[in-house]
């Protein structure tokens, strides 16, 4: 979310770069705490109470990640749509890549200092765009520096703990009700 929130809401840049614990400290603070972050569950529980169990559906992104083709396949199945043109024409398409770490590292950067930020406002979108390696329309992002990885946060034993803390009760009903195979993916449970 993190990660998200740096690359779709490139404006912070005019002000100062946020870490990774600024921004969990923010999202708690406006939230009223930190599980109130992670409570997926009652997005989920909103649309099976409105909607009927049978018409909602509840996917992990880390199966898609694994295996693009099953994860459309059961999103068919779930929709009762032929899977096949479905998985056709999603084949090698991927709009709002993941940002590298050389991207993060520029915007980072970028608001170290004053002169920075103060070209960072005056700059038109498009070119605030380029210069973190936003390279066309369509929010593909390519890597900037060769041999680039892509972004991510470390987390702090304790950060890590807190997080799975809260996260918990709401992955035991992810689990329970949807039958999500969140264990196989590391989820806190």
């Amino acid at each position: 979310m993190y990660l998200q929130h740096l690359r779709g809401n490139q404006k912070q840049l005019a002000e100062t770069f946020i870490t990774f614990e600024e921004w969990l400290e923010s999202r708690e603070d406006q939230l009223g705490g930190l599980n109130k972050i992670f409570e997926y569950r009652d997005y989920a529980k909103v649309a099976i109470n409105a909607l009927g169990a049978e018409n909602v559906g509840v996917f992990l992104y880390e199966e898609f990640d694994s295996d693009p083709e099953k994860y459309q396949q059961g999103v068919s199945d779930f929709l009762a749509i032929e899977a096949k043109e479905f998985i056709d024409q999603a084949k090698g398409k991927r709009l709002h890549t993941r940002m590298f770490t050389s991207q993060v590292n520029q915007m980072a950067a970028k608001n170290s200092s004053f002169i920075g930020r103060l070209l960072w406002r005056s700059s038109s979108v498009d070119r605030k765009k380029k210069s973190i390696g936003f390279s066309d329309q369509e929010s593909v992002i390519q890597p900037a520096v060769a041999g680039d990885v892509l972004a991510s946060v470390d987390l702090s034993p304790k950060i890590s703990e807190r997080i799975s803390d809260a996260a918990l009760a709401d992955n035991h009903w992810l689990v329970d009700n949807p039958h999500l195979e969140m264990e196989k993916y590391g989820y806190p449970l």
